[in-house]
């Protein structure tokens, strides 16, 4: 039985509210199939089949309904965003700039045109549209965070760290759990302080350089962290109680994250920079691995090809295995696979060539991972918690990164502020691994040289 009209408008979107997508398709086709010129359901049904991964059946509704009702700001945003879920990135930005053109006051198309031009390192630009979506709608959280991206890529860390906090708006995850006040930077001397985890855990070991500051303070810290980092972290001994997620934890007065101490402690460049090694590895795994690891007398350089898959633009910022192999093809070098999580799978379908020993399928936790590179002469890795991990040990680490890159890797430089001892490999187009890798592999073909030549 075919619904009325509106009835039929409010199910589908009930499902589509719901999760329900693909239930909402069929109740909006059947609509369409007797009234295939309501632009409402052609809408709907687009918003639906973008969400089930089909963005092209997407694009198709969508233009139906921009040929029915043409002046429709709303349709050129949709567009905007199903061609940017296809990476089509001049065509999401040209429906992003139409639909601002007929509707001025479009505050999250030009949130969307801001993010997707900060994708294409078009930070200036980006910055340009964030400031005009904040200025139509000034608690827009989502335009605040994103141009806390902008400013931090940029090295402004003052405004930078300050629209990070937005963040806290929308992480229920985050803020509608706890009991206690968030901590404001206000004295915490001989009180308690919670401080939480969040995001990866390469944002973790970036941060927690700052936790020294606050013991300064005088506060006393528990720590919440991910189950992989607590053995890492009781090797170093702080003063501190190490809890994981999940775990009871002690009573405590005040909490924070972890992320939100670069507004909190005020961080600026000095601060960034005045640490080199700020983690070390546990003294007992540096013996059992260097026990495991094969005898060479070649200089050892471990490889790391991918990061988490449920990191929103992994595909974007992970190389895989078979985009680095001519890296490994470098002689007189024994490489060490340190892949842990779903990069394993491309050992399947690939077989780096010459002195490699894959050990990533014995790898527990990051104590572990920071063992093994106390054995190694650098590591070579994608834009994952390694990386973090190396800069953090003070061990030579050279990092293959996206077109747009994260923003504590800055903008179009060699070196991190965040980091001393690591290299950065940028590719010089979207997607495109080939120049970087090829950089990288000449790069350490002239380092192998010289080491030999040294040893």
């Amino acid at each position: 039985m075919i619904l009325p009209g509106e009835e039929a408008l409010q199910q589908v979107l009930d499902a589509y509210r719901r999760g329900e997508y693909a239930s909402a398709v069929q109740m909006a086709e059947r609509v369409l199939l007797r009234q295939p010129d309501r632009v409402d359901f052609l809408v709907l049904l687009g918003g639906c089949y973008r969400k089930l991964g089909r963005v092209e059946l997407a694009i198709r509704h969508y233009g139906r309904a921009l040929c029915l009702e043409p002046g429709q700001a709303v349709i050129y945003n949709n567009l905007g965003n199903a061609w940017r879920d296809l990476e089509h990135f001049a065509a999401a930005i040209a429906h992003y700039k139409m639909a601002i053109e007929l509707d001025g006051a479009f505050h999250v198309a030009m949130n969307n045109l801001a993010e997707t031009l900060r994708e294409q390192n078009q930070l200036e630009e980006a910055e340009y549209y964030g400031h005009q979506a904040l200025a139509l709608c000034p608690d827009f959280a989502t335009a605040h965070w994103d141009m806390a991206m902008v400013y931090l890529g940029k090295g402004d860390y003052v405004r930078g760290f300050q629209a990070y906090e937005w963040r806290l708006r929308y992480r229920d995850d985050l803020v509608s759990k706890r009991d206690k006040p968030y901590w404001q930077g206000e004295d915490l001397q001989g009180r308690t302080l919670l401080l939480v985890t969040e995001q990866g855990f390469g944002d973790t070991i970036q941060f927690i350089r700052f936790l020294p500051l606050l013991l300064a303070k005088g506060i006393r810290v528990i720590l919440e962290v991910q189950a992989p980092l607590k053995p890492l972290f009781l090797a170093n001994n702080w003063p501190v109680t190490v809890r994981v997620r999940g775990e009871e934890i002690p009573p405590f007065d005040v909490w924070c994250s972890l992320l939100s101490l670069g507004l909190l402690l005020q961080i600026n460049e000095q601060k960034i920079r005045m640490q080199h090694a700020y983690l070390r590895a546990d003294a007992e795994r540096v013996q059992r691995w260097r026990c495991r690891l094969p005898p060479t007398d070649k200089p050892r350089v471990g490889v790391v090809w991918a990061g988490s898959p449920t990191f929103k633009r992994d595909r974007w910022r992970s190389p895989r295995l078979a985009s680095m192999l001519p890296i490994l093809r470098v002689p007189g070098i024994q490489f060490i696979g340190l892949q842990v999580g779903d990069g394993r799978r491309d050992l399947q379908a690939v077989s780096p060539e010459g002195d490699f020993y894959d050990l990533g399928g014995e790898v527990q936790d990051f104590a572990d991972t920071a063992a093994l590179l106390q054995q190694l002469d650098l590591l070579i890795c994608s834009d994952t918690a390694p990386a973090h991990l190396a800069g953090a040990l003070d061990i030579p680490c050279w990092v293959l990164l996206p077109w747009a890159a994260d923003w504590r890797w800055m903008m179009g430089t060699r070196q991190t502020i965040w980091y001393n001892s690591l290299t950065l490999y940028r590719q010089h187009r979207f997607g495109d691994w080939c120049e970087a890798v090829s950089e990288l592999a000449q790069a350490l073909h002239l380092w192998q040289q010289q080491w030999q030549k040294s040893a």
